[in-house]
């Protein structure tokens, strides 16, 4: 299994007017490569605090994981990890950072 740190972001805290805000606690991102008999798929991993309710986030056809979340840590992904949940977002095999890649007139795969 590999581990990586993309981003973390600060807190940060200030008063105005008797009210103090606070940002949202910094966001923690893992990834890790899942071996199967095809190939690797690669499982990205966004939360904010460990044991958050799990979601599992799959991509459709045309795309990859990435349709999810952004290098910057925007988009629907770093969203739920911000709201508490523990979210996982899968690149399915010739997709994304998976591997293999998909090769230009793939037809089918014998799966055995």
């Amino acid at each position: 299994m590999y581990f990586r740190r993309l981003f973390t972001r600060p807190i940060h805290k200030f008063t105005f007017n008797n009210f103090t805000i606070v940002s949202l606690p910094p966001m923690e991102y893992e990834s890790y490569d899942i071996k199967f008999n095809q190939g690797t798929s690669k499982v990205h991993r966004f939360y904010t605090k460990k044991g958050g309710s799990p979601i599992f986030l799959i991509h459709g056809y045309f795309e990859d994981g990435r349709i999810f979340f952004t290098k910057k840590g925007k988009g629907f992904a770093p969203f739920l990890a911000e709201n508490g949940f523990d979210v996982f977002v899968c690149d399915l095999l010739g997709k994304g950072e998976s591997l293999p890649k998909i090769k230009k007139g793939l037809i089918t795969v014998n799966l055995k």
